[in-house]
């Protein structure tokens, strides 16, 4: 008892763990929140679903109480928070946009304080988002980070390698981070990376489409590492490349599920049941097109609520994904929800008689070429066309493709005309990450 007790008020803040660390960055102070995040993970499923309402509810209020959007809009919608009595009542809060929030200038959607930082998102939804975050949190954002990394196998014997185009703010100083935009400069950068990853046994994380790439350069180098781990961010990857990837690198590759304006959301473990909810960080919610809650094992769109970051609050706020959260526990012990990934919303191919359908719903299709696709990628050129582009990895021959081809064009109710190209290269966007797909009428 007297142990739980220590936990919630760790998790909730209520030691000012986070904000003596902002200040004195003592290594026990940081000791401290990582074992608080570690037996967070354990609590039954009461005891987490309790704290986080004590933390939704205080930074709602808060919300509330000192920043005009939000003042405004709960005032709009007839919602109190000083009435708040579990956390069901977010689901009498309609779900918010990023155009919603941008509409507002930045002094009237958040609070700027001498010790917020400044960021933004890398667009990759189609609409870029400024915001800021509160130095107090970048204890528990590393605590996360760390616990992540826990559940894939990593231990103080292990080093880090991450990269991307920015490194994960409040990790300065924990493991190696090598910044790359694309494969131009992984390749420039690859000596460098070779090196760092002949040190140690690592743990290696990045964007998707950087680390495959370097699967790539090291299949056609010849070379290998000892890495123990690979846990892949910002892009799904097709089954033929988690294959490729995995024979490279001779390690199992995990998929992370976060965002720039929230930080780490879900991530895999070992058993590969799920992606783990972060729920001491992030309250997630599943619902319909029309903002409404759907239960456990639906697909719908994710909507978050933050629990930690009072400089930006962002209450059931649309991510512009798509998921479901499974209707089962783990069975690696750990308590935390799990979720699955299932893409962008945008991600949608619209018909020419103004159907919509889900690109995902061609993944079952690419999976059944695992073992002779690298990568894919589908573009919508105009309303009524479509391209595929495939990468294979072993010869993807004439008959395969008229096959994908006889796919899209049953899917798309032969309202569109279909290419499918194979080639050694895909689009990417600016930020250096690549997309499953892409539309071209947005």
């Amino acid at each position: 008892m007297v142990r739980n007790f220590i936990i919630e008020r760790i998790i909730e803040n209520k030691f000012s763990t986070s904000e003596l660390y902002s200040r004195y960055p003592h290594p026990l102070v940081g000791s401290l929140d990582l074992w608080a995040v570690n037996k967070f993970q354990n609590l039954d499923g009461g005891a987490i679903r309790a704290i986080q309402f004590r933390k939704a509810k205080k930074i709602i209020q808060f919300a509330y109480r000192n920043i005009p959007f939000w003042s405004d809009y709960f005032g709009r919608i007839g919602f109190n928070p000083e009435t708040m009595e579990s956390i069901d009542d977010l689901t009498k809060i309609p779900p918010v946009s990023r155009e919603l929030i941008k509409q507002s200038s930045i002094e009237y959607s958040f609070i700027r304080t001498k010790d917020s930082i400044f960021d933004t998102t890398s667009g990759s939804t189609g609409i870029p988002f400024g915001f800021y975050y509160s130095r107090s949190t970048l204890l528990r954002r590393k605590s996360i980070y760390l616990r992540n990394l826990s559940w894939v196998g990593f231990s103080q014997n292990h080093q880090i390698v991450r990269i991307m185009t920015r490194d994960i703010t409040g990790l300065s100083g924990v493991g190696n981070f090598v910044s790359c935009r694309g494969p131009e400069e992984l390749e420039e950068k690859k000596l460098h990376i070779y090196r760092l990853l002949n040190q140690d046994a690592t743990i290696l994380e990045g964007v998707a489409s950087s680390i495959f790439y370097l699967a790539q350069l090291m299949e056609k180098d010849s070379v290998k590492f000892d890495i123990v781990a690979v846990v892949t961010t910002a892009e799904r990857l097709s089954q033929g490349q988690l294959s490729f990837m995995e024979s490279v690198f001779g390690a199992k590759t995990y998929d992370c599920y976060g965002t720039r304006e929230v930080d780490r959301i879900a991530q895999e473990c070992l058993k590969k049941e799920g992606l783990h909810i972060n729920s001491e960080w992030v309250y997630v919610e599943i619902v319909d097109e029309r903002g409404n809650s759907l239960p456990f094992g639906k697909s719908g769109k994710i909507v978050i609520t933050t629990l930690d970051n009072f400089v930006t609050p962002l209450v059931r706020y649309e991510l512009g994904d798509r998921g479901t959260i499974l209707p089962h526990l783990c069975s690696c012990g750990v308590s935390l929800p799990l979720i699955s990934f299932e893409g962008r919303t945008f991600e949608q191919i619209e018909l020419p008689d103004h159907t919509i359908i889900h690109a995902f719903e061609f993944s079952g299709l690419f999976n059944r070429f695992s073992d002779k696709i690298l990568k894919y990628q589908i573009i919508q050129e105009s309303i009524d066309r479509i391209s595929v582009l495939i990468i294979p990895k072993y010869e993807f021959t004439l008959a395969d493709q008229q096959m994908v081809k006889n796919v899209f064009e049953n899917k798309t109710k032969h309202l569109m005309y279909v290419t499918v190209t194979v080639t050694n290269q895909v689009y990417s966007l600016p930020s250096g990450k690549t997309s499953v797909f892409i539309n071209k009428l947005r």
